[in-house]
Formats: C-alpha cells, structure tokens, sequence
C-alpha cells in the first residue's frame, strides 16, 4: 500500500509542474483550450496543448508539456538548459479541426513539435544553448511538401519568458520554433546569429509562421 501511495505523489508532483507550465503560458498568451490537439507521444508522454488567438492580430499558440519531465544529457556548465519546452507561434486563423490536419500543409508545425520534442530523448542530448538549427536532411530537404523551409531554428526565448519556475524547484526554459529556408540556415552558419537576426528584421519578418514570407538571405526574393 505505501509503495502504491508513493507512486501517486510521484505522478500528482508531474501533473503539478504540467500546470505550472500551463498556468505561466496561459499567463503570457491567453486561456490554454482543449481543442482535441492533447496528442501524447507514445511512451513519452509529451502532449501538445493549444492557445487560441484572441484577436486577428494575436498568434495561435502550440506548446508541449512533458517534455521537461526528463533532464537532457547537457555538458557540465549548462546544467541550465536540463529542463527544456517547446512551442511555436501560428497565424490566428490556423485550421487545426480533424479535416485540416489530415493535410500535410496544416499538420507540419505540429509534426515538427513532436519531432524536435523527442529528439532529445532518443539520442541522449541536449537542444544545444541558447539557439540551435535542425535542417532536415543535408542536404536540407522541405519540412513538408507544402513548404519550401528545409530548417527549423530552436530559439531560447527572453527573459521575459524564460524560466518556468516550477514547485518542484525545477526551472523549465521555453524554446521557440521558428523555420527557415535553407540560406538563412547557410547565412548563420557562415555569418552567425546575429546577421541572421538583421536580415530577418530588416525584411520585417515575425516569429509567427508565415509559409509565404519572403526568404531574408542576402540575393533572395522570396
């Protein structure tokens, strides 16, 4: 009977730091819904809950929860980034009802999610510091057939955002996902981060996931 108890503390203690979670992104982005999106990852137990936009001009919001019940294997010193979640900012008007993500073109974001959460998990690392960009494949080939971005930036957000201090004593940092074209992943890998950033910012890029936007490398039109 002890040994059944002390089971259930163990998985109350887990559903209270999925709240924390909840709660800090509700509190930043608005009312978490229940949408019918609560996929769960098999054996992992990594869910993907959703926040409605609640203008035309605010993002729709897919963030995970479970992820940062496992601490990433992290090289000593960035003991920091152990405790990891995952989201992803999406036009308002994303359809995401049953008959919508049966396409490819709806359902990549969510796909990209689930990959990116699991990553960690399978091959025994980390998402890398502060930033870091997957490419699918080398070399890169589209996230989905409806999208010509081949890459997906991993961006640790602000301060703002960033911990999740959760009752446990565990802090959980959020991390973005933000795709790319192949020559902005080629233009940060020649010229770093931050001439990244200016290209993005002078094309007047958003972080919400515009499939149509124009490519900001240098020499690209779109």
């Amino acid at each position: 009977m002890r040994k059944h108890s002390g089971r259930e503390r163990k998985i109350s203690g887990v559903d209270r730091a999925h709240r924390d979670i909840i709660d800090h992104m509700a509190a930043h982005f608005g009312p978490v819904r229940n949408l019918g999106l609560e996929e769960i990852l098999p054996v992992t137990g990594i869910r993907i809950n959703v926040i409605q936009a609640r203008t035309e001009d605010d993002p729709l919001i897919l963030f995970t929860t479970g992820m940062s019940d496992r601490a990433q294997s992290v090289p000593r010193g960035q003991e920091l980034y152990r405790y990891t979640e995952l989201f992803i900012r999406l036009p308002a008007k994303w359809c995401l009802d049953g008959d919508c993500l049966a396409t490819p073109e709806n359902f990549w974001p969510i796909e990209w999610l689930k990959r990116v959460a699991i990553y960690p998990l399978e091959e025994n690392t980390w998402l890398g510091g502060q930033f870091s960009i997957i490419s699918n494949g080398e070399p890169p080939q589209p996230l989905a057939p409806s999208t010509r971005f081949t890459c997906m930036l991993l961006l640790c957000e602000t301060e703002e955002l960033n911990p999740v201090r959760c009752r446990d004593g565990r802090e959980v940092l959020l991390y973005s996902l933000f795709p790319l074209y192949t020559e902005e992943r080629d233009l940060e890998k020649a010229q770093g981060i931050e001439t990244l950033f200016h290209h993005l910012t002078a094309a007047n890029v958003s972080m919400v996931v515009d499939p149509g936007r124009v490519n900001s490398a240098p020499g690209k039109v779109g």
